[in-house]
């Protein structure tokens, strides 16, 4: 009954056992954002669609709570509990603001004041918990201790009568800057993980009291005008070998 016999396909239970047991190392990035700007919550209810509504929550919470259709830019965590374990070996936290472009900006402060903040302030006024099972607090740190490593650097104000700014953002454009955990942190399938964000003083003030964001009103060259929303995020992203059943292998 349980012997193999050529094209029968059976599998003897020890080896069948051992297949399902087998399991592809890769290597890959689990990561989601807070979304901050015009109907921003209307696409998830964990977003926000101003810096006030923003600074009224006691703490903003990302790898939970996400609906799947915010888009692959800003989170790769359709569900909460993934079905594969992962090992975590680092954190990176990217606060990101959109261009300030003074002549279209429907905020005045979008033009400079909330970009530049945004980047360069409030990595240092907040602060991350990294909880695993909702109860094992696993590290704490301010923002600024987890860069992100991608992308532009830097802050660039034009000299421009209508001025443009390129926030940045904090650290460098180099995949090796993350905040790194001491052992890699081994996460099992269905487990529960998530990083909360709490934002402290003078920061909470002035994202509380400004306006915004607002959208940019670009000419479509018709006569009209095309208004594209200031979205700023929190973009998280954990990363570290996730270990999949073999491709092609018959293992559950």
């Amino acid at each position: 009954m349980f012997g193999q016999e050529e094209g029968t396909g059976i599998v003897p239970p020890d080896i069948a056992a051992t297949i399902r047991a087998q399991r592809n190392s890769e290597p890959w990035e689990r990561y989601d954002s807070i979304v901050v700007g015009p109907n921003a919550h209307d696409v998830s209810r964990g977003w926000f669609n101003s810096f006030a509504a923003l600074t009224a929550a006691t703490e903003i919470t990302l790898f939970t709570g996400r609906e799947s259709a915010v888009g692959g830019a800003y989170c790769n965590t359709q569900n909460e509990r993934a079905d594969w374990r992962q090992d975590f070996y680092g954190l990176r936290i990217e606060c990101v603001a959109p261009i300030g472009m003074a002549e279209y900006e429907s905020v005045g402060t979008d033009a400079d004041v909330a970009p530049l903040f945004w980047t360069r302030e409030m990595p240092s006024q907040a602060w991350a918990s990294v909880f695993i099972a909702d109860s094992d607090e696993i590290a704490k740190f301010p923002l600024l201790h987890a860069p992100s490593g991608y992308g532009v650097t830097g802050m660039a104000p034009s000299a421009l009568a209508a001025p443009t700014v390129v926030p940045g953002q904090a650290g460098d454009a180099n995949v090796s800057t993350h905040y790194r955990f001491p052992e890699p942190i081994m996460l099992a399938a269905k487990a529960a993980f998530k990083v909360v964000v709490r934002f402290d003083q003078p920061i909470r003030t002035l994202l509380g009291g400004i306006a915004g964001p607002g959208s940019k009103l670009i000419p479509d060259g018709a006569g009209g005008v095309i208004a594209v929303p200031n979205w700023f995020a929190i973009r998280a992203t954990v990363f570290g070998p996730r270990y999949m059943q073999l491709r092609g292998a018959r293992s559950a």
